[in-house]
């Protein structure tokens, strides 16, 4: 992208929120002009680089694409959210009444009844089960408990807040520049790697029908981007599961009352993590892909999408460079050796096509 395509993207990045209530098509309407902008100025080929080795040139073989969650990535700051914790802690306490009570504890025994509104989400039999649950429950003790263990996490181990997105959410990186002696030297193993391109225009990220969410490129800034309000609902819906487990509530029924009454400020705040980075990373030119939080859960996950061509590094060692060209000769995408142009006065490399044909690899 150029300068001003960049700027209009980083604005539509900052503009797109997603409130939760909103229906499925009215969560697309609103990410309609971000999506389309992305989608309008893909580049014709994305670049992964990577490191002659066997699960690499398996993934190769087997036209894998890996994900990976950003605490297994090289910066240690990747996917990790600002959080103003004192605004969280006294957010906390206000949902403290003065006599010691959670609010929502003490609205219930107040009322003496399950809100109309809470009613109206279920049929007879599970309010039944509701109800049930209500009058057996041990009002002071869950209350006990429930402050001590989140008065806990918020003195003591909030930080798995904050980093909750670097361990869960998938994601797999790609860059616009194929000619860069940084990106050769730092991802493909000091020029002796390979790079895979592909052809990722028109939102056609892979072959199977698997949860890939979108394609973005890095939005690269001097500060952490500042997710203090979506921690808050974050804590909110730990809060919650926390009630529900010691209350002994059937989960489904308590997550359904969670997600009906838990307001997200910026569902998208989950996606906009993930392409936030530092300035110091700006030279690689980053694009982005992420799963989607369904697979989340799985520990070795990857899509499946054939490159377009494949880059051999200018060190490349001749057993290797053999088996990647005739792998490239089964799939029947084009081969290029990166070499350095002495007639240039650029740091930037070359890209030379080679032929490919039985002759060729023959003759490696």
């Amino acid at each position: 992208m150029d300068a001003k395509v960049y700027q209009k993207y980083c604005e539509l990045v900052s503009k797109t929120v997603i409130p939760t209530g909103l229906s499925k098509d009215g969560m697309l309407l609103l990410k309609k002009p971000l999506v389309d902008f992305v989608i309008q100025h893909t580049p014709r080929q994305l670049y992964k680089f990577r490191a002659c080795n066997e699960r690499n040139i398996e993934a190769f073989r087997s036209q894998q694409i890996w994900f990976g969650t950003g605490s297994q990535m090289n910066d240690d700051f990747d996917a990790r959210l600002y959080c103003d914790k004192a605004w969280l802690s006294n957010a906390w306490k206000t949902q403290i009444t003065d006599d010691g009570k959670l609010r929502v504890i003490a609205e219930y025994q107040k009322q003496g009844a399950i809100p109309q509104q809470i009613q109206k989400l279920f049929n007879s039999d599970i309010l039944s089960v509701i109800n049930a649950n209500v009058r057996n429950m041990n009002w002071d003790k869950l209350n006990a408990e429930t402050i001590s263990i989140v008065e806990k996490l918020i003195n003591v181990q909030l930080p798995f807040i904050d980093q909750a997105e670097q361990t869960s959410m998938k994601i797999s990186s790609f860059s616009e520049d194929i000619s860069s002696p940084y990106m050769w030297g730092h991802y493909a193993d000091n020029n002796s790697g390979f790079a895979l391109a592909y052809d990722f225009r028109n939102a056609v990220y892979n072959e199977q029908n698997l949860p890939v969410s979108e394609l973005y490129p890095i939005v690269y800034n001097d500060e952490l981007l500042d997710a203090t309000y979506f921690l808050g609902y974050l804590m909110q819906y730990t809060i919650a599961s926390i009630i529900a487990n010691l209350s002994g509530f059937p989960m489904e029924i308590f997550y359904n009352i969670i997600d009906n009454f838990i307001q997200c400020p910026d569902l998208f705040m989950q996606i906009k993590c993930l392409i936030h980075k530092s300035t110091l990373w700006d030279r690689e030119k980053e694009w982005r892909m992420t799963l989607a939080r369904t697979a989340s859960h799985v520990k070795n996950v990857f899509i499946i999408k054939k490159p377009c061509a494949i880059y051999l590094g200018r060190k490349i060692k001749d057993t290797n460079e053999l088996i990647l060209r005739n792998i490239a000769y089964k799939q029947k995408i084009p081969v290029y050796k990166m070499t350095i142009d002495d007639t240039s006065k650029e740091y930037r490399l070359s890209a030379i096509h080679q032929k490919n044909t039985t002759k060729q690899l023959s003759l490696q």
